[in-house]
């Protein structure tokens, strides 16, 4: 027994390698997003991913999806700027 009980009604656990292959499918999850989207992330520096994640999730929030992040202290001080400008 591995702990993880599958209902039939629920999509099978997809195992995702690597960083690429978890955000390929979180970016779909957040384009897909029709009410809500909550993520807590700790990406707290400028680059592709973080950049990325800000588009997908503005373009959310221009569809009319409820977005929510969390985020610590530190990625707050260090990218609020960017993100107000958003």
């Amino acid at each position: 027994m591995t702990g993880v009980e599958h209902r039939a009604h629920e999509p099978a656990p997809e195992l995702l390698v690597g960083g690429s292959a978890a955000y390929a499918c979180m970016w779909r999850l957040v384009r897909l997003a029709r009410t809500t989207v909550e993520l807590e992330t700790y990406i707290d520096e400028a680059g592709a991913v973080g950049d990325r994640f800000l588009a997908e999730l503005t373009g959310a929030a221009r569809r009319g999806v409820r977005v929510r992040v969390l985020v610590d202290a530190m990625v707050r001080t260090r990218c609020a700027g960017a993100i107000s400008r958003r």
